[in-house]
């Protein structure tokens, strides 16, 4: 008896949070819909609640969808989300040509260094602008920032990749020429990124 209130309960809240983006027209067979929902996310029944708001918050759905039940809902907002991973990690040619616009040469080099943000992955944006020679890209993207260099560049971005991650309160690494940082101070980003920037051109800039 107790075990199917607490289904009730839960399933309640996971119909509340779905309405954010869904118009659920069946309420009934609770423990069915749990079953089809923790099985569309693989994720035990008492952190469904938790893992649908971040797939709502991930996919930003904005117009709500109408499925007959949690299962159907569930199946569509893990594909919503599946999408919305496919096209982030699609880079624009148009975001690539802003980012290399507002480049900097360095000082008695040919090399240009690019910094900024993207709406796109930032490894997938930061190794498009590297594709071409004379590069440095420093790039945040929301989540990460990634440093990226072109292949003639002759730098290691390791030695600095570990004292920007620190200014997000994290740490970064990686390979030599393309290294990822992070941490929860995203509002250190800024700082961040003009630290990369002055610690690139001290390692590069010929006098």
């Amino acid at each position: 008896m107790i075990n199917i209130k607490k289904r009730k309960k839960n399933s309640s809240k996971l119909f509340d949070v779905l309405e954010q983006g869904y118009d659920i027209k069946e309420h009934d067979n609770v423990s069915e819909q749990l079953k089809k929902a923790s099985k569309v996310f693989s994720v035990p029944s008492n952190q469904l609640e938790k893992t649908i708001q971040r797939f709502l918050n991930e996919t930003q759905k904005k117009d709500k969808t109408k499925v007959r039940d949690l299962g159907e809902a569930c199946k569509h907002l893990f594909n919503e989300w599946k999408n919305a991973q496919k096209k982030k990690k699609t880079v624009s040619s148009d975001e690539i040509e802003t980012l290399k616009n507002q480049a900097e040469t360095i000082p008695g080099t040919a090399i240009k260094i690019v910094v900024g943000e993207c709406d796109s992955d930032s490894i997938a944006t930061a190794g498009a602008i590297t594709e071409d020679e004379n590069f440095v890209a420093h790039i945040y993207d929301g989540e990460k920032l990634t440093s990226s260099a072109s292949g003639n560049v002759d730098i290691d971005l390791r030695e600095i990749a570990p004292e920007i991650g620190e200014i997000l309160g994290g740490s970064g690494g990686g390979k030599q020429k393309l290294t990822q940082c992070g941490g929860p101070k995203k509002e250190n980003i800024n700082d961040a990124l003009e630290k990369a920037k002055e610690l690139t051109i001290k390692k590069l800039k010929k006098l």
